[in-house]
């Protein structure tokens, strides 16, 4: 038993406590590092074609300050997410590295380098079908792409709390 002497802690919920879905890693998390992380390299990128000794000095200047922006704005997207009781820590700091090696996976994608305007307008073109596809797909198979919907409704305080357009899928629900 984890609380020997004493009864298990009260836990208190409230409206925005209460998530559907299981939010590891954390989306927001994710988001904000792959952003940055890609603003922070193109950034320095310009920089380290500088040769002069006093250019080098003011690279390194340049680094230091992108990356300790870059891991402010981290740490401050990271501790809102907890402060707000959205995420656990590990869920965060999952989402931080999994956006870095999103960004990082991209980056060395030539052809997402060389891409035309047209080639970026038929992928999102094929990714949003390819994604509705899916979807109804799994609809017609009888797939509750909500499962989380239900626990969220057992588990939280008051299920009328529960807020559905949050959903990962409530944009594509369709009936």
């Amino acid at each position: 038993m984890i609380y020997p002497n004493q009864s298990s802690p009260c836990l208190e919920q409230f409206p925005i406590t209460c998530e559907t879905g299981p939010g590891s890693p954390s989306g927001h998390a994710m988001g904000s590092s792959c952003v940055w992380y890609v603003m922070v390299t193109a950034a320095l990128s310009y920089t380290v074609r500088w040769k002069e000794k006093s250019a080098v000095t003011l690279h390194r200047l340049t680094w230091s300050f992108l990356w300790s922006i870059f891991w402010i704005i981290q740490i401050s997207v990271c501790i809102s997410r907890v402060f707000i009781a959205t995420h656990f820590p590990h869920q965060v700091i999952l989402g931080v590295f999994a956006g870095i090696l999103v960004a990082e996976a991209f980056e060395h994608t030539a052809a997402i380098q060389t891409a035309s305007l047209r080639m970026y307008i038929k992928t999102n073109l094929f990714l949003f079908i390819f994604a509705l596809g899916f979807y109804l797909v799994l609809k017609l198979l009888d797939i509750d792409l909500l499962w989380s919907v239900p626990k969220a409704k057992k588990w939280c305080a008051n299920p009328d709390w529960i807020n559905i357009d949050t959903t990962p899928f409530a944009g594509l629900q369709l009936a």
